[in-house]
């Protein structure tokens, strides 16, 4: 369940009120608005990066455990078939090619919101079909890859140093943008500069990330901002698509759990 607490974590990140005009209309922002854009572009960037390496961090075993699972669905097509069972079993199978298949353009181009969309879709598929099938066998080849992979899905996967380059980069950026602004401005953005300011503050890398993370805040009190072009960055869309699936996974999750919890105490009753 460690992922599923990390990506609420970051995903809360880029509420919606992150909405803002798509790369190819910004252009035609006043001077103002377009900085804007790009500090709230900059930071969708980062956490789009962050998810990636989440992503290609859950499904690198993605290769082998397909392997397996065509093996095994060779051996027990036939029983399934028998069962009215194998439409869900050749779903699952589909996904897991999607993700390695795509997995190697995605590594590639990460911010390619088509391809992240297509990755994150099929990914949140395999892990929704993995919990509703009830079949030892499979759950048993996902355990021994990761036994042989544990992925560690907390901070440790954004790297350190990528990341400090990011912040020095958005620095510059981000004092650009203030030093643009006139008083009217700075009233209207004093809590992004507060925050911004905190997030110099601080030197160690967990402090900076739990301090960007804390962007959210700032950006829940800005969900009424309208876009000025009519449309969404495309980013911002995926981010939605993945916030949406991630909250579905855990209901269903919590869904299971409450089954095989009443299962076992009225099951203990008999």
């Amino acid at each position: 369940m460690k992922i599923f607490i990390y990506l609420f974590i970051a995903l809360m990140a880029i509420q919606l009120s992150l909405s803002s005009p798509t790369p190819e209309l910004a252009t035609t922002l006043a001077p103002f608005d377009q900085k804007r854009y790009d500090i709230f572009d900059a930071i969708l960037i980062q956490m789009n990066n962050i998810s990636s390496s989440i992503v290609l961090e859950q499904t690198s075993t993605y290769p082998k455990i397909l392997k397996d699972y065509n093996e095994w669905l060779l051996l027990n097509k036939a029983n399934l078939r028998a069962n009215n069972e194998t439409h869900v079993y050749e779903e699952l199978k589909e996904s897991l090619e999607n993700v390695v298949n795509n997995s190697e353009n995605f590594v590639k181009n990460r911010q390619n919101c088509e391809l992240q969309r297509q990755m994150q879709s099929s990914f949140f598929n395999v892990v929704s079909l993995v919990q509703k099938i009830e079949n030892e066998e499979v759950h048993q080849i996902w355990h021994r890859h990761q036994q042989q992979h544990p992925g560690k899905l907390d901070d440790s996967q954004v790297d350190e140093e990528i990341f400090r380059k990011f912040l020095q980069e958005f620095n510059g950026q981000f004092e650009n943008f203030q030093n643009g602004l006139n008083e009217v401005g700075r009233e209207e953005n004093k809590a992004l500069i507060k925050w911004h300011k905190e997030l110099q503050s601080k030197t160690d890398f967990q402090q900076q990330l739990e301090v960007f993370e804390d962007v959210h805040i700032l950006f829940e009190k800005e969900m009424e901002r309208e876009t000025k072009a009519g449309k969404l960055n495309c980013r911002f869309q995926v981010f939605q698509e993945w916030r949406k699936k991630h909250l579905e996974i855990m209901a269903l999750a919590l869904s299971i759990a409450l089954k095989a919890f009443g299962n076992l105490l009225f099951g203990g009753l008999n």
